[in-house]
């Protein structure tokens, strides 16, 4: 079985919880690298099933998060 996997210029995504782990990879159980907080923006760069591969607008980390603690724009 392949994860469909999905590089994409999707967009940006606002975080919807009050605290998100952002993942070295798209796992839950992958080290987690940083966090981010309620209402952050995210520019969304690769979509893996239930997983988006994101970047933190305000400081540039990136990682992957579960895709439902984000909702998807599709603009900035």
């Amino acid at each position: 079985i392949t994860a469909r996997r999905s590089l994409c210029a999707c967009g940006y995504g606002i975080v919807l919880l009050p605290l998100v782990p952002v993942r070295a990879v798209n796992m839950e159980t992958s080290e987690m690298t940083t966090q981010l907080l309620y209402g952050e923006l995210v520019e969304i760069i690769e979509m893996q099933g239930n997983w988006i591969y994101v970047r933190n607008v305000a400081d540039n980390y990136k990682g992957w998060v579960d895709r439902k603690s984000t909702r998807l724009n599709s603009s900035h």
